[in-house]
């Protein structure tokens, strides 16, 4: 009789976890009859949680432990039986849970965009020559469509090229105050440097001394912020000058009473600033310095009338300024 009572409770516990959604209330109900133990749950919490999986066998501690572990809820034991209670850390962890799938979900997301937008972008590339994608929908039935045509990429490269380059002349208004004529020449060699050779030269006498000179200097320039738009530049210069100076009266001292004949070798740096008028004309600001050597005969020219004096010759070196310029500049 009693195998036949054991039996009958087996089949009833396993038809009790063959129903599907038992609430955990419920169950916890059921362990407190089935056990005659009291076990303390707040039904506005555990009413709404619904097990599938409902521990039939073992005693209340491996029932409740088995039953709690797919939920957020645990259980202690006190003198009076049992309590349920809403577990914070599994709160937590679900939420950390949640969380992390969320991030991995916008990652993917975001990721399989990009991918989208990369392969978009490839798509509307267009070969060179061929039209450029149109969408002729969003477009009024009143407004005409030209075909716009893509720009092989070498014809830009060259326009490109070609806006870079420029020819000046350009004459030293500063020379030209000491009634030496003077031109310049300068052309781009590529996007940041150009080139310039300047003549100078002086071939008279102005009436209050000699300035007799002829000077060539070459200069190889680089323009900061590159020559189509740069106004300023950094360069590196040579010069060579053949000069017979002296008797200048108005500067008085050595420059009165001696005349200087020789010949000048230069090399230095010089730092410029262009001043844009317009698209053609231009004044630049110049000045440089660097190393001189000089040859030169000195003949006092104060000497009395009918006494010889034969030149004494020289030789020197120093490091000075050496260049100033005001250029006014006509730019084709």
């Amino acid at each position: 009789m009693k195998k036949l009572a054991y039996v009958i409770l087996l089949a009833m516990s396993v038809s009790f976890c063959a129903e599907a959604k038992s609430t955990l209330s419920s169950v916890i109900k059921k362990y407190s009859a089935e056990f005659g133990v009291m076990i303390s749950y707040s039904p506005t919490l555990t009413g709404k949680v619904i097990v599938n999986d409902v521990p039939a066998t073992g005693n209340i501690e491996q029932r409740l432990d088995a039953l709690l572990a797919g939920t957020e809820f645990n259980y202690k034991e006190s003198r009076e039986g049992f309590y349920v209670f809403l577990d914070k850390k599994r709160v937590e962890e679900r939420k950390r849970r949640i969380a992390a799938m969320e991030a991995e979900r916008r990652a993917a997301a975001a990721e399989a965009s990009r991918k989208e937008e990369e392969k978009k972008e490839e798509r509307e590339i267009p070969e060179p020559g061929k039209m450029l994608p149109f969408n002729y929908g969003d477009m009024p039935a009143n407004i005409a469509i030209t075909p716009v045509m893509a720009v092989p990429k070498h014809e830009d490269n060259n326009a490109q090229r070609r806006q870079c380059r420029w020819f000046a002349i350009k004459t030293n208004a500063l020379l030209l105050a000491t009634t030496s004529v003077n031109l310049a020449l300068e052309t781009t060699i590529g996007k940041w440097l150009s080139t310039e050779l300047a003549y100078s030269g002086n071939y008279w006498k102005p009436g209050f001394g000699s300035l007799k000179h002829t000077a060539l200097m070459a200069t190889l320039k680089y323009w900061v912020n590159g020559n189509e738009t740069g106004n300023d530049y950094i360069g590196a210069y040579v010069g060579y000058g053949d000069y017979d100076i002296g008797e200048l009266k108005p500067l008085g001292g050595n420059l009165e009473r001696f005349r200087y004949d020789g010949r000048l070798y230069s090399a230095g740096i010089v730092y410029g600033h262009r001043f844009k008028f317009g698209s053609h004309f231009a004044l630049e600001t110049e000045l440089g310095m660097g190393y001189v050597h000089v040859n030169y005969e000195k003949e006092d020219a104060a000497a009395p009338a009918g006494a010889i004096a034969a030149p004494k010759s020289y030789s020197k070196n120093k490091f000075s300024i050496t260049r100033a310029a005001l250029n006014i500049c006509y730019i084709f």
